[in-house]
């Protein structure tokens, strides 16, 4: 046999045992998915045994499926000594339904992920390839024992041992006998695309595969996007019209994307109707209502680094959740769904300490500064029991965000796979995932942040909290938004509308000379203009037109900074005079703490920090 034929596939030698969808509960391991060019998603199967006609020391295992499966191979030498080797393929774990994203618009690549791995002599060496993405290979650390294997058990499992996981789906795995010259060709390949080129390794083709791994791929990044509408409308018409959508984990995923979409959609329905209340959707499992506060929360199937999530909130028209203590009527609605829900995966590290869980809006250092407080003004209880005893409070330096996190305490004796999560409060970074979970106020909510409000509420004043500071901050801020900062962008907006226009009319009637060269620095000057950037400085080559509709673009900016610069002085001096007037109040009452407090944010102010800029 030439170096270049194809390999012997070693399948005819499997003996696979009848279909089976059943979860071993006692040891948590998921039967095997072993069938080759069958043109279907395949349901789990017994663990396959293969026989070798005599002992094998190279073997290459070739896999394609859901990112992150595991597999072990057990197998028996010639001398009856037994072994197994245990590994793990692409991201994440199980059947992973999230919609991880390494990046803030896009979903984590790697739905249809194939791997090769070669066992010779003792090393392991795989290829690996997710989305079309080449990349070379790896040497595993981890070598294969095993050599003259004459019988090996090959299964998948799954790695958490938890009764939440769905079988990760294998489309294809085989077993391929390379021959001497066609293994020296394996050993000397060192990229994936390399790999691909060599006959026989490339998986058949699979025309009705590959056309729904784009569609998921390309309905996933919608959702990712934050376009929740599209990929409803796409998700809901893949569920109707693809067979391959039958079968977990594309169904999961696709059902999730659906039912965010549709609560969304219901959401915004409601909004343009002018409703007082928000719907039940009482069948919707990313949905909740809580009857007391009139609030609604939803959950999405995606982790997101903090910014991310902060958008896919505003794109769905709330905002990241601001939940009480937890025995507040709130958490007591709450806590028990999420815990419920548990999205894929419950990540835990043990060395990190790092866990997946959902985004809520609090911040270190944030708007209050020194001290926890909500993104949206509200009044908390971060200084009261139980939060008081709470993982924040123990981060009195750190500038980061809270999270809703999962603890993973010991399985219980009688059975080892039950493991339920518990929530508690915990702190992550700015580049930490966690899945948004999105609070949509009611529309009687009075949050000092305007654009976090029902729409039917946001030009109300917010109401006191009970403590003079608090509500000083509540009420500077919401006054600075809508009387400093709402007015000069507006203003600036309508100044740069103008200016555009003259600029594009200029830049048209320079063009129909057909000067191209000439109309240039026209168009540029228009697109930053539009765009709200920063405009160039002029060089000597700059048109004298365009020199002169700049001088006139200064001048009037400079009474817009002018008028912003005298509002602020005028806001500043206001919001001193109020908070010595508090300062003197605290004084009088002794409490010296919230005095110096006073004090200390009005030397602040009168050196132009802490103003809450956009």
């Amino acid at each position: 046999m030439s170096s270049r034929s194809l390999f012997l596939l070693l399948l005819g030698c499997l003996a696979c045992s009848p279909v089976s969808s059943a979860l071993d509960n006692t040891t948590g391991l998921w039967q095997t998915v072993v069938r080759a060019s069958d043109g279907l998603l395949l349901s789990p199967l017994d663990d396959v045994t293969a026989d070798f006609p005599k002992p094998v020391s190279h073997f290459l295992l070739r896999f394609r499926g859901w990112r992150g499966n595991s597999f072990t191979l057990e197998y028996e030498d010639s001398k009856s000594n037994q072994g197994r080797y245990s590994s793990h393929t692409g991201t994440g774990g199980g059947s992973l339904a999230t919609l991880a994203s390494s990046r803030a618009d896009t979903p984590s690549s790697g739905f249809d992920h194939q791997a090769f791995i070669l066992f010779s002599d003792g090393k392991v060496k795989a290829w690996q390839r997710s989305s079309q993405i080449d990349t070379r290979a790896q040497l595993l650390k981890r070598p294969f024992s095993g050599s003259d294997i004459k019988k090996l058990h090959l299964k998948t499992w799954n790695p958490h041992a938890l009764p939440y996981f769905f079988p990760a789906h294998i489309r294809q795995i085989e077993i391929l006998l390379p021959t001497p010259e066609q293994l020296e060709e394996l050993q000397q390949t060192r990229r994936t695309s390399d790999l691909l080129e060599i006959p026989g390794i490339a998986f058949p083709e699979d025309p009705q595969f590959d056309t729904f791994s784009l569609e998921f791929d390309s309905t996933c990044r919608y959702f990712a996007k934050g376009n929740f509408a599209k990929a409803a409308e796409r998700a809901d018409q893949m569920l109707a019209d693809h067979s391959l959508a039958d079968s977990d984990p594309y169904r999961e995923v696709l059902t999730s994307i659906s039912q965010c979409g549709s609560a969304i959609t219901a959401l915004k329905s409601n909004i343009d109707a002018n409703g007082t209340t928000w719907p039940e959707l009482a069948d919707n499992p990313h949905y909740r209502l809580n009857p007391e506060t009139g609030h609604a929360y939803l959950y999405l199937p995606i982790l997101a680094a903090r910014v991310h999530a902060e958008r896919l909130a505003a794109a769905a028209g709330g905002h990241l959740a601001t939940i009480g203590p937890p025995e507040s009527v709130e958490a007591q609605t709450l806590y028990g769904w999420l815990a419920e829900q548990v999205p894929m995966p419950i990540a835990l590290s043990h060395r990190t300490r790092k866990r997946n869980g959902y985004h809520l809006g609090a911040d270190w250092g944030g708007k209050f500064r020194s001290r926890w407080s909500w993104q949206t003004l509200e009044p908390d209880h971060f200084d009261e029991q139980p939060w008081r005893e709470a993982s924040v409070r123990n981060y009195s330096t750190f500038s980061g965000h809270a999270l809703l996190g999962w603890s993973l305490p010991p399985a219980e004796k009688d059975d080892p796979t039950k493991r339920i999560p518990k929530l508690d409060w915990q702190i992550i970074t700015d580049q930490a995932s966690a899945f948004p979970l999105i609070e949509f106020p009611s529309p009687a909510t009075r949050y000092p942040v305007p654009m976090l409000n029902h729409p039917n509420a946001r030009d109300a004043e917010p109401g006191p909290t009970g403590d003079p500071l608090q509500d000083f901050e509540i009420s500077f801020i919401h006054n600075w938004q809508n009387e400093i900062i709402e007015p000069h962008n507006s203003a600036e907006q309508l100044l740069r509308e103008r200016y555009a226009g003259a600029l594009e009319r200029q830049a048209r009637t320079i063009a129909q000379t057909g000067e191209l060269d000439t109309v240039l620095p026209w168009y540029n000057e228009l697109q930053n203009t539009k765009e709200g950037a920063e405009l160039i400085p002029h060089s000597e080559d700059t048109p004298a037109g365009l020199v002169e509709l700049r001088e006139i673009w200064n001048t009037e900016y400079d009474k817009l900074v002018a008028l912003d610069q005298t509002r602020r002085s005028a806001a500043i001096t206001q919001a001193t005079d109020q908070l010595t007037t508090i300062a003197e109040a605290y004084t009088a009452d002794d409490k010296k703490k919230r005095a110096n407090a006073a004090q200390k944010r009005i030397k602040q102010l009168q050196k132009g920090e802490g103003l809450p800029e956009e």
